[in-house]
């Protein structure tokens, strides 16, 4: 399984997940790909290297197409 997450920096200075992918390795197959909507604020979104928005956050959570939070994304794991 290959693992690959963004993170987003909140107000403290800590990071936080904001989107996770899992992938079968020797299937090529997509297990997960999903952004999720943090339970903290995010005071930066490291869109240079993970091309997040904040827009795209939102969206998401309008649309209820992500993971609610962090935990929500580990229990997947």
């Amino acid at each position: 399984i290959i693992i690959n997450c963004e993170m987003g920096t909140v107000i403290s200075g800590e990071s936080e997940f904001i989107h996770i992918t899992l992938i079968n390795y020797f299937l090529s197959t997509i297990l997960v790909n999903s952004l999720i909507y943090p339970n903290v604020e995010i005071s930066h979104y490291n869109t240079r290297f993970s091309g997040i928005i904040k827009k795209d956050i939102k969206v998401i959570y309008i649309k209820n197409t992500c993971f609610r939070e962090r935990d929500q994304a580990r229990a997947i794991v």
